[in-house]
């Protein structure tokens, strides 16, 4: 009988399972990730939220790094993307990360990092990756968002794994992207990709991002991401002064029975520059 297999494909599914013991070992780092057989579902790994162990296995995808272009291996890619979402819900929570989505991109106004025009957008199929949690437009840059609740204790590292997996996949139909939405995106303008961590001040990639310059490899692993990509990650902290409460918007009779639409009322982000000494990041 053959070792249970890990979210990621790997064969140490009992090391990432592991509660009592931290991942202190760097061996143990090393064989997961070599042993990863679908490293498009790499940033799903358990290990990546134990935040003791965000340096080791930062330092050890440093020395791994070109098992970090297999993310796109074994993807296809939709043949649409535009699922023509209207920001109205069925849902009957108060309050979720996906609500929290949906009532930014429903406030349709410019935040620091652009202008929200769509979110949860499948990408693969069958959709196995993904979605994308919110795409937005800052002049001719394209933001690909990956945004984490106020309470989410996943890690920076993981975040960011997650939104690269992303962005190499969808970077192949870019021009597909963009020709659905021509509404949100002129066609005459030639787009750039940027992927974009938008997370809450007191989450664990939040307070990790305070402490960046505590985090030596991870700031290594971030800088060699983008010049893989040739273009640099994005981080904002938000904070939201909802109470994890969103607000209903107006609906009329013949809406009633449509969804919901949330609006998510006072919500403020700040840019958070992990490479200032370089062109002002």
């Amino acid at each position: 009988m053959g070792k249970p297999k890990a979210c990621c494909g790997c064969d140490y599914a009992q090391k990432c399972d592991r509660q009592r013991n931290r991942f202190t070992k760097e061996e143990e780092i090393n064989d997961i990730i070599s042993s990863a057989k679908e490293m498009n579902k790499f940033y799903k790994c358990k290990i990546l939220n134990n935040k003791e162990s965000i340096e080791i296995i930062a330092s050890a995808l440093l020395g791994k790094f070109s098992k970090l272009n297999k993310v796109v291996d074994g993807v296809t890619i939709r043949d649409t993307f535009n699922a023509n979402h209207d920001g109205k819900t069925a849902s009957k929570d108060d309050f979720s990360e996906d609500l929290l989505g949906i009532a930014l991109r429903n406030e349709e106004r410019n935040f620091d990092f652009g202008k929200i025009f769509d979110y949860q957008v499948p990408f693969t199929k069958p959709p196995i990756i993904g979605p994308i949690d919110l795409v937005a437009v800052d002049g001719v840059i394209i933001k690909l968002i990956e945004l984490k609740a106020p309470d989410s204790v996943e890690t920076l590292l993981r975040c960011i794994l997650e939104i690269y997996t992303y962005y190499k996949i969808l970077i192949r139909a870019k021009k597909k992207f963009i020709s659905e939405y021509e509404k949100d995106l002129p066609q005459e303008h030639e787009y750039s990709f940027h992927p974009l961590i938008l997370v809450g001040e007191h989450s664990a990639a939040g307070e990790e991002l305070s402490k960046i310059e505590d985090y030596h490899a991870l700031k290594i692993l971030i800088g060699k991401l983008e010049a893989e990509l040739d273009e640099p990650f994005e981080f904002y902290v938000y904070n939201y002064d909802g109470d994890k409460m969103l607000k209903e918007g107006p609906r009329d009779n013949k809406d009633r029975d449509r969804g919901k639409r949330f609006l998510c009322g006072k919500f403020t982000a700040r840019v958070i520059n992990i490479f200032p000494e370089e062109n002002g990041r």
